[in-house]
């Protein structure tokens, strides 16, 4: 057996799986049926809006798309979830396009946001020890309800090998389908 992490997209990571070029992907995205694929949801993540402690955003009762307008935002690269879900909602609220800058990697967003450069939409996970040791705020975004979820998936017509099935059960074991953050 052979083990190899690797970073993705989940679009990527789903056709790969569909083209049988990887067996078992995490998949942090909106809960959906594929045909072709077995999904396990493990967790669901919330997702929030952060800032730097003392933003001038910090104060409001509530944040609407609207209020980001002339805001810097930080944001995962083209074709994330959470990125589309936060740009559907400004596109729905006609908040446009404000000044944007692109990351890969949501280490690099925390950083930059707790620097100042702008406030992000990120996985409450990702930002959970930021904002408990004051590094980060959470801004009382009006769309609570946005979440994805940490995902299991496979190629249902995918042979499970003993090794492979001992794994998706470890996963199950440790981290529990259906767990609700």
């Amino acid at each position: 057996m052979r083990l190899e992490l690797s970073p993705g997209q989940c679009r990527d990571l789903r056709s790969k799986l569909k083209e049988g070029e990887m067996d078992l992907a995490f998949l942090l995205d909106e809960e959906r049926t594929e045909a072709e694929l077995c999904t396990e949801t493990l967790i669901r993540e919330e997702l929030v809006l952060v800032a730097p402690p003392g933003h001038i955003l910090s104060g409001r009762e509530k944040i609407f798309p609207v209020d980001l307008a002339d805001h810097t935002i930080l944001q995962t690269e083209a074709g994330c979830t959470y990125r589309t879900l936060l740009e559907d909602r400004l596109k729905a609220a006609s908040a446009g396009t404000g000044q944007r800058i692109d990351f890969w990697n949501s280490e690099a967003i925390k950083q930059c946001t707790m620097s100042g450069l702008g406030v992000a939409y990120l996985p409450r996970i990702v930002v959970e020890r930021e904002l408990e040791e004051g590094r980060l705020t959470e801004l009382p975004w009006t769309h609570p309800e946005d979440r994805v979820s940490t995902q299991l998936a496979w190629h249902k017509d995918k042979w499970k090998s003993p090794a492979m099935s001992h794994f998706i059960h470890l996963v199950r074991e440790r981290i529990g389908p259906g767990t609700a953050n």
